[in-house]
């Protein structure tokens, strides 16, 4: 629950701001940004952010 900021918004980065996700709005509206990022089958593999951003 703590990361999920932390983690929407590094989605939000990879993605180019094509998937954001509202973390502090209620629960059914994140799920429902979350299963449209499940539906787009994105390719995010590749290193950890913490290393792309240095």
């Amino acid at each position: 629950m703590r990361r999920r900021h932390v983690l929407a918004r590094e989605l939000a980065i990879r993605t180019r701001g094509q998937h954001v996700i509202a973390t502090r709005a209620f629960i059914p509206r994140q799920r429902a940004g979350l299963a449209r990022v499940r539906g787009a089958h994105l390719s995010l593999r590749g290193p950890a952010f913490a290393h792309t951003s240095r």
